[in-house]
């Protein structure tokens, strides 16, 4: 392998405050508790991106990071209250607070990863890590790795045959 570049695609975690199990097989129609229906009780929701990495694969035994792996935790909450009107009905206002959390962001590059990737037609690999749709259109002739984790659904569309290999790890 001449000189490859990985795309570590993030692990995406949400999770809801107001979280109640339910079955993930159900009847149709599903009934939505009354719980969920109900005003701020699924928030705050809090989003979660992990593991995010690109690097070069140089032969064998050899990997040099572009990026070191990073990812970011963002909260969303919302609260209302009713406005007081001068007339008999009043309006409600809804607050949204967004919070961010950014991991470092560390970007490094060295003098073979510069040669590799100023050519043309470089190898990509893409490599996810839960339970991605991963889909994938080439145009030109590049060699295309994926490697994924616990049973993806992969769509790939190709253009002037490229050479395409699949790794799937279920977990």
């Amino acid at each position: 392998m001449p000189g490859t570049l990985v795309v570590c695609l993030p692990q995406i975690t949400v999770l809801s405050a107001g979280h109640k199990y339910m079955e993930p097989l159900q009847d149709l129609p599903f009934m939505v508790s009354r719980t969920v229906l109900e005003e701020g009780d699924a928030f705050p929701w809090t989003l979660t991106l992990s593991q995010f990495s690109v690097y070069t694969l140089l032969g064998q035994q050899r990997s040099l990071s572009l990026l070191q792996p990073m990812g970011c935790t963002s909260t969303l909450a919302v609260t209302s209250h009713k406005l007081q009107a001068a007339g008999p009905d009043g309006r409600h206002a809804f607050i949204v607070c967004l919070h961010v959390d950014l991991e470092p962001l560390s970007i490094k590059i060295s003098n073979p990863q510069v040669i590799i990737h100023t050519h043309s037609n470089p190898q990509v690999i893409i490599h996810t890590h839960s339970n991605p749709q991963v889909i994938i259109h080439t145009h030109s002739n590049p060699q295309v790795i994926i490697h994924t984790h616990s049973n993806p659904q992969v769509i790939i569309h190709t253009h002037s045959n490229p050479q395409v290999i699949i790794h799937t790890h279920t977990l």
